[in-house]
């Protein structure tokens, strides 16, 4: 029983593999779960076995980074400092993953640029929605602490500065997706996070 269920998983795994190449390459609206199959050397019914259809597959893929983001962030939070200190140690671990991590950076890409969220892919959608949403709330209800709201610029509230925050990482995100060859050289994520963290807090250095 154990053995199958370790090749169960390296065939999961293979499927992922091929699946990502073939997002990343192709785009997923135009590469069927056929191609999958073919590209990871199994037959259709292997990938129908482990993946009901294309959105089950990115939902998978979407776990590849989102679990990692949510554990991080639950180590920062853990560890000595003010909430401030600590979300910037929490983007500035995001960015450097980012340039230093090439799954990251292919199923960020295959998210952001190579995916059509269409109905074929509404359960995707909706999770990246309420992941956003989720993210949103939880850096809003840090950031309104006591000690953390007073460092804000007058004019922004902590649900504002949630929201930059979001604008600054999607941002960032999408740009680097778009050109990758601009992060290539000269890449510094802790002078961008900086500057926009001066943009929303006082005196927090």
């Amino acid at each position: 029983m154990r053995r199958t269920k370790e090749d169960a998983e390296k065939t999961k795994l293979a499927i992922l593999e091929a699946a990502e190449q073939l997002f990343l390459k192709k785009g997923v609206s135009k590469t069927s779960l056929e191609e999958i199959a073919r590209t990871a050397g199994m037959t259709r019914g292997a990938v129908y076995w482990h993946f009901k259809n294309k959105d089950h597959l990115i939902n998978e893929l979407m776990s590849q980074i989102f679990k990692p983001v949510e554990d991080v962030f639950d180590e920062f939070l853990t560890m000595d400092g003010s909430v401030i200190l600590k979300l910037f140690g929490l983007f500035k671990n995001i960015f450097d993953q980012l340039s230093s991590d090439e799954r990251v950076r292919n199923i960020f890409t295959i998210l952001l640029r190579r995916c059509e969220y269409t109905e074929e892919l509404s359960e995707s959608e909706a999770r990246c929605n309420n992941m956003i949403a989720g993210f949103i709330n939880h850096c809003a209800g840090l950031i309104s602490q006591p000690e953390t709201a007073k460092k804000l610029r007058p004019d922004i509230t902590p649900e504002l500065a949630a929201h930059m925050l979001h604008i600054m990482t999607s941002g960032v995100l999408n740009d680097w997706a778009r050109d990758p060859q601009q992060f290539a050289a000269g890449y510094n994520p802790e002078i961008i996070i900086r500057t926009f963290f001066r943009s929303i807090f006082v005196d927090w250095e």
